[in-house]
């Protein structure tokens, strides 16, 4: 059993440990957690260097989706000709002759919407369409470039 005095000595202790426990608490939230040490031109400068990284990557995946989009399209086309007179047999020396043209067609009659998704046009759908139909796909069109080359500014 302790004696009274081992007691309040006990208790001094504890009180002070919890004292000092606050009082270290308290300093660490006074403190910043973090401070910068860019100046306001070199954060702004690295913010612009991210956001065009960013717009190059997404314009890479673009692009490797256009090409891949092309690539099925193109496999269709071959696996059509194969057979018929004059056809090309190997789906490499195809692929190489046309791959190209196939994304340049793609290109033109493809766009990316909002979303980042690659939406296309057919032959067919164009045909079908009205002349107001026509005017309101270009006019899509064009916003869609239009905040393509926001974006790239």
């Amino acid at each position: 059993t302790q004696t009274e005095e081992e007691r309040t000595a006990e208790i001094d202790a504890l009180i002070k440990k919890g004292q000092e426990k606050q009082a270290a608490k308290k300093s660490a939230e006074e403190k910043p957690k973090y401070v910068s040490t860019q100046t306001e031109e070199e954060r702004t400068a690295e913010i612009d260097a991210l956001i065009k990284k960013g717009q190059e990557k997404l314009k890479a995946k673009q692009e490797e989706e256009l090409v891949n989009a092309a690539k099925t399209e193109l496999m269709i086309a071959f696996q059509k000709q194969k057979w018929s007179e004059g056809g090309i047999s190997d789906a490499a020396e195809y692929e190489e002759t046309y791959l190209a043209e196939y994304v340049e067609d793609l290109r033109d009659r493809s766009y990316f919407d909002e979303d980042g998704v690659l939406n296309f046009v057919r032959e067919e759908d164009l045909d079908a369409m009205s002349e107001e139909e026509l005017a309101e796909l270009d006019a899509e069109l064009a916003a869609e470039e239009a905040l393509a080359g926001a974006k790239d500014e």
